[in-house]
């Protein structure tokens, strides 16, 4: 029978919430013999992979589909099993982990960091270099996290409903899965 993910009372601040997520996951059973005889296959560690695949995505910036293909999962069952534990949204910790860490080294420039972290150049740049959100994207920011999501409305839905462009409002809302974590920690690296 797989492991299951055990349930904890959601991270306080930022620093629990990654001392949380930037754990190793629990250690993948080599010897694991537990074959599905419906699709002739053995089957997947998920709780391993959800836990590995936030940590990847959280450190290196890995999206889902790099970590399907470099672990050699199903696509068919990987969105829906890795939305769980953040799915594609989750990647937004990887900025503003580093975000985070870059404002708490003052010593350094934007540019010696992005070659000390070894971040992709162009991107790296424009998210370190980052003003924080405006007054009326924290009233969105708010408003969403407050309301709609709890309600689980995705961001496009929100975007429409108050006459956003989609693109401008997913770089400043993102659909977490509920009870993941409290978005609002987030909200001053964002």
């Amino acid at each position: 029978m797989q492991r299951k993910q055990h349930l904890h009372a959601l991270p306080a601040t930022l620093d629990e919430l990654f001392e949380r997520f930037l754990l190793s996951a629990i250690e993948c059973d080599v010897h694991y013999k537990d074959y599905n005889f419906w699709s002739e296959t053995w089957r997947t560690q998920w709780a391993y992979h959800k836990q590995n695949y936030r940590r990847e995505a959280i450190l290196n910036g890995v999206t889902q589909q790099q970590y399907a293909q470099a672990h050699k999962l199903p696509n068919r069952l990987m969105y829906n099993n890795l939305h769980k534990c953040g799915g594609a949204a989750i990647r937004v910790l990887f900025w503003v982990y580093h975000r985070r860490q870059f404002h708490q080294q003052q010593r350094l420039t934007v540019q010696k960091y992005i070659s000390e972290h070894q971040l992709p150049q162009r991107t790296a740049y424009r998210q370190l270099s980052r003003q924080p959100m405006s007054n009326i994207w924290a009233q969105h920011f708010d408003n969403y996290y407050g309301d709609a999501w709890l309600r689980h409305c995705n961001v496009r839905e929100y975007a429409d409903f108050y006459g956003l462009n989609v693109t401008t409002a997913r770089q400043y809302l993102f659909n977490f899965p509920i009870g993941l974590f409290d978005p609002m920690l987030i909200k001053p690296w964002i």
